[in-house]
């Protein structure tokens, strides 16, 4: 049996792998190669990259290496990618679709903090993975029909990263080498999707004998149906019909797994996309983190929204009889992430 290691908070507290703060070691923004990976792009098809902060030459972590994957979200559908780029596709601002806007360098803290006090791998060769392919780095897509005009790239800038990190920086060039792959939200749904493929990917460039463990944080999506019977009632399409239309759309079926792909076929193919129904079939070792009352997922489910402070609804549901199928809504999402 794979090693797991299931981490449920009671709250939703202020947990982020990777998050924007100074530090004394800023991360500098790589472009992927255009002539090893031509289709490591962004939605709008610019060139997507990696922010990285190698170890120095005498750390006594160099034989880590960390990759984690920014989140933010994903479209399904014509309006949503529209929305990615506030309505506008021949001129997108937006960060989470095209690089062109994106910044030189960053400062990141979380698991990329250099102070021992705040993380583990506080001197690892470290490596951030942009979030602009719309996709929860899952699909393989080019500009078609299908995905109205836009690229659907996440597996190949994964596979970009990790071409980068084997052969600019050495993963797997030495034994005993060690792997983080990991990511937050959309990241993290992107890491478990990814996570058993990661392997072979690094045998393929060459790098044989690293050994590799997953880090997804708040990945774990349970198919619960938004609470129509909620004042207001949620509008909210469903995580169901959201991982339906972007693994269709975004062509995420090369990512699903022979394991997965044989219990889930068919109509039912998306659900190796959704945390609820792929983790059990995930073999590469892995340490989740998974909130049994995740704001977001209560705040889509029950309000359409979500905000930070969700969860002290239960407390108001109480003192000032705001709906209360809030907490029913909520039991049967712990109940299924536990």
């Amino acid at each position: 049996m794979a090693e797991r290691m299931f981490v449920l908070l009671p709250v939703l507290a202020f947990i982020h792998g990777a998050c924007s703060q100074s530090t004394d070691q800023p991360f500098i923004l790589e472009s992927f190669d255009v002539s090893t990976d031509p289709h490591a792009v962004c939605m709008d098809g610019s060139r997507g990259g990696v922010y990285t902060a190698p170890a120095s030459s005498d750390s006594s972590q160099l034989k880590y290496y960390v990759l984690y994957l920014e989140g933010g979200g994903w479209c399904y559908d014509e309006k949503s990618c529209l929305a990615r780029c506030a309505g506008k596709p021949d001129n997108c601002q937006s960060p989470l679709a095209t690089s062109k806007v994106w910044e030189g360098k960053q400062d990141l803290g979380g698991i990329f903090s250099t102070h021992p006090d705040e993380s583990p791998l506080h001197s690892a060769n470290k490596f951030y993975l942009r979030y602009c392919t719309g996709d929860a780095h899952m699909g393989s897509a080019g500009p078609t029909n299908t995905t109205h005009g836009w690229h659907f790239r996440g597996q190949h800038t994964v596979e970009a990263s990790l071409r980068l990190m084997v052969t600019k920086y050495g993963l797997g060039s030495a034994p005993g080498h060690t792997l983080v792959f990991g990511g937050g939200s959309a990241g993290g749904r992107g890491a478990m999707v990814n996570l058993d493929f990661v392997p072979g990917i690094l045998d393929a460039l060459g790098a044989h004998g690293v050994r590799t463990m997953g880090f997804p944080d708040s990945p774990y999506w349970i198919d619960e149906s938004p609470d129509r019977g909620a004042t207001p009632p949620s509008t909210f399409v469903g995580f169901n019909v959201t991982t339906q239309g972007i693994f269709r759309m975004a062509n995420i079926t090369g990512r699903a797994s022979a394991a997965c792909s044989a219990v889930y076929r068919g109509d039912e193919a998306w659900k190796c996309a959704l945390g609820q129904y792929r983790f059990p079939f995930i073999s590469t070792p892995y340490l989740m983190v998974a909130s049994q009352n995740d704001a977001f997922q209560l705040g889509m489910t029950v309000w359409t929204t979500w905000t930070e402070s969700t969860v002290a609804i239960p407390v108001l549901c109480y003192s000032y009889n705001i709906t209360c199928n809030f907490l029913s809504t909520r039991e049967e999402i712990r109940h299924d992430v536990i």
